[in-house]
């Protein structure tokens, strides 16, 4: 049996049977993978793309730079990953 933060991590669970994925649920015509055992196989590709841009982009723009102390920054709270609400940069 999951633990409750699996399936509060996992493809939109349905209260009344969250260990059941239900692509016809009226209440929900977006099922997001995120963790747990519905976990995207496809995030490591995903994580893979991000990292090439990412190198791509400091190549093309060696000036680019934080536009703020990175002290500033306003972390997303309460999601699976850590991200910035917004990372604003110069270059």
């Amino acid at each position: 049996m999951p633990s409750p933060c699996d399936r509060e991590a996992a493809a939109c669970p349905d209260p009344a049977d969250p260990d059941r994925i239900d692509f016809d649920r009226a209440d929900n015509p977006h099922p997001a993978f995120g963790a747990g055992r519905r976990f995207c196989p496809a995030s490591a590709l995903a994580r893979a793309h991000a990292g090439v841009a990412i190198a791509a982009l400091v190549d093309r723009l060696p000036a680019l730079r934080l536009a703020v102390p990175l002290d500033r920054l306003v972390w997303r709270t309460g999601f699976i990953k850590r991200l910035p609400e917004r990372l604003p940069v110069l270059w």
